[in-house]
């Protein structure tokens, strides 16, 4: 595909990175960002549903591994204090998911901010749990089989090369999520993005019939690291040729890199 996918960014959207990697035959790719974040709980099936409803084409959502393996849907790689309540109380500190099973995990409730005025629109609710992919998974391929609308899912797996031990290893992240897309068969409404292009990488090799992102900022591009050891210099400050290089389909860069000679490198080595 030639044309690079416009992403439309509605009130339900923040901070929009990410891309399908499906043609849809229409000039914008609709995504709900962490589901519906302005409207419900960030990451919940509640925000799943919402964004279902009012007519997304591509639900965009972050990726955790708890102690005992499951693959969850949460924006970070610990659990947050403003965004956290056990037994109606916010938690006082972060605490890594990778340290909880899942049952201790769906004992934390997500359904409220502590600073509302943040996202003003978005509900506060009671008893809301941190969903599995699994289960966001089976949602919208529930929905993919009752509509003519099909939904896809733009998935973040969130691991940064820095902090290696805030989460389960890299490789073993990647397995996981891959063995749960493919258990639910959904290999072809998937794509998987991330800043961490190692795991780009490993997708690749074990998985390249799945699209992946190439997510690009200024932090992850400073420090090659983040970009499977590729140098902004050895590659001449050619971002597109570096996301080709890893076996990205497509490039998702913040917007203060985008510009018609970035599209037009994106679009000569076959990138969206």
């Amino acid at each position: 595909m030639k044309k690079m996918i416009l992403v439309l960014m509605l009130i339900l959207t923040a901070n929009l990175f990410g891309s399908t990697a499906i043609d849809w035959g229409y000039p914008f790719d609709i995504q709900g960002h962490r589901g519906a974040r302005g409207l419900k709980p960030e990451n919940s099936m509640v925000a799943f549903e919402e964004a279902l409803e009012i007519g997304v084409t591509t639900i965009e959502l972050d990726l955790a591994v708890t102690a005992d393996r499951v693959v969850v849907v949460y924006h970070d790689t610990t659990l947050i204090p403003t965004r956290v309540r056990k037994d109606g109380t916010f938690i006082s500190e972060p605490i890594l998911i990778k340290d909880l099973t899942y049952e201790e995990l769906v004992q934390y409730d997500i359904g409220s901010i502590k600073s509302a005025d943040v996202w003003p629109r978005q509900l506060q609710l009671e008893g809301i749990r941190i969903p599995t992919l699994n289960e966001v998974l089976l949602l919208v391929k529930e929905h993919n089989e009752k509509s003519e609308n099909e939904v896809f899912l733009n998935i973040e797996i969130k691991a940064s090369p820095l902090a290696p031990d805030d989460t389960v290893p890299l490789e073993e992240f990647v397995d996981l999520v891959i063995e749960t897309v493919r258990e639910a068969s959904m290999e072809g409404w998937v794509s998987i993005q991330s800043f961490f292009w190692t795991a780009l990488r490993k997708i690749r090799d074990i998985a390249p019939e799945i699209p992946t992102v190439a997510l690009v900022s200024s932090s992850n591009l400073i420090d090659s690291a983040w970009t499977d050891g590729l140098s902004m210099i050895r590659f001449g400050f050619d971002i597109a040729r570096m996301a080709s290089e890893i076996g990205a389909r497509i490039l998702s860069p913040a917007d203060t890199f985008v510009s018609q000679s970035l599209i037009e490198r994106a679009r000569a080595y076959g990138l969206q």
